[in-house]
């Protein structure tokens, strides 16, 4: 399955006294899973190996836009909420004999990216910046406790995800007395997970790997123009 989901969000406002807002929110799970259950292999003829495959490249997008341009006072919000969660699984449960090899891969490339821009303006302006973007889906393979088999070949059991969050705030006020608050919020939590339950009774090799790589990134950028400003 390949995912892949945007939300855009624009607001703003201009007069006297000015207020604007915008507030978009995108939340991604549900799961992805292939899985051979407890089926006997060999009976009826030979079987040249078994593939087992959960594959889930999954991004989510929000954007937050926000201008507030008042002449006494502009006050602003912009607020971008991006949650990915779930689980990529990939099993096997299967028994008998395999004239081959048994692979069973679980992949996950999953992003979650929260991004907002604000201005505000005023005699009085200020405003405030909220991005959050949280990533805590699991990557999984596993060869389950109901497998009894053996292989001529390679067994390999491998869990492979990249996991992303991504928050960003530039933005900032401008005015006579200016203040502006930025909060970048980027968390991964998810799990990169390979296990080896069973019964393997004979293969050539057996490999049982979890390569998981994280990144979270927070980043905020403001500027502020005043006769007395606040901002951070």
């Amino acid at each position: 399955a390949s995912r892949t989901i945007s939300t855009l969000g624009i607001g703003g406002g201009v007069g006297l006294g000015a207020v604007g807002a915008s507030v978009t929110i995108v939340t991604a799970s549900g799961n992805t899973e292939a899985t051979v259950g407890a089926v006997a292999f060999g009976a009826g003829g030979s079987v040249g190996g078994v593939t087992v495959t959960a594959d889930d490249p999954l991004t989510a997008t929000a954007l937050a836009i926000n201008v507030a341009a008042g002449l006494g006072a502009g006050l602003g919000a912009a607020v971008a909420v991006v949650t990915v969660s779930g689980t990529t699984l990939a099993t096997f449960g299967g028994t008998g004999t395999i004239s081959g090899g048994v692979a069973v891969w679980a992949l996950g490339n999953h992003t979650a990216d929260a991004d907002t821009f604000q201005v505000t303006s005023g005699a009085f302006a200020a405003g405030v910046i909220v991005a959050k973007a949280t990533n805590g889906r699991t990557t999984e393979a596993r060869i389950s406790s109901s497998a009894n088999f053996s292989s001529t070949g390679h067994v390999h059991v491998k869990a492979d995800a990249t996991n992303v969050a991504s928050a960003t705030t530039p933005g900032g006020s401008v005015g006579g007395l200016a203040i502006s608050v930025m909060i970048p919020i980027a968390i991964v939590s998810g799990a990169t997970r390979a296990q080896l339950q069973g019964t393997i009774s004979g293969s050539t090799q057996v490999t049982v790997e979890a390569l998981g790589t994280n990144e979270a990134t927070a980043d905020a950028k403001v500027f502020s123009i005043a006769i007395g400003g606040l901002s951070g």
